[in-house]
């Protein structure tokens, strides 16, 4: 209940931002969607927490640990051409929330995308679709 509070609050300030804000840095998500747009998957993969997380919000386990991650990204990352852009971004203690644009073949999709890093890394991604 505290984390959905938390994050609902998060969110907020994130519809409020101001699109024309310069998006701040965040080398660790920065580089993971670095690594997405250009096909590196273990580049992509060493950006996150041994005990990664991925959920649907507010509570759907899609993934957890690095087998579940390779067997939902790896040839999604290493094949299909894409480009993910920062629409926005509000960094809050150890959460990231980004307004995310991909671009693919199949089509286009804007999505928040709540990370919670946990040593310098990516603990815990959360979706809302």
């Amino acid at each position: 209940m505290k984390r959905t509070v938390s994050l609902v609050f998060c969110l907020g300030l994130l519809v409020s931002c101001q699109t024309h804000q310069k998006i701040a840095e965040h080398k660790v998500i920065d580089g993971h969607i670095e690594a997405a747009n250009e096909n590196d998957y273990a580049r992509f993969k060493s950006f996150f927490h041994a005990e990664i997380e991925g959920y649907d919000f507010p509570n759907e386990l899609k993934f957890k640990g690095f087998e579940e991650l390779d067997k939902t990204y790896m040839t999604f990352i290493n094949t299909v051409k894409k480009k993910a852009t920062i629409k926005e971004r509000l960094i809050k203690g150890n959460f990231v929330i980004d307004l995310e644009h991909l671009k693919t073949d199949r089509g286009e999709l804007e999505i928040p995308v709540v990370y919670e890093m946990k040593d310098n890394k990516i603990y815990r991604i959360m979706f809302l679709r």
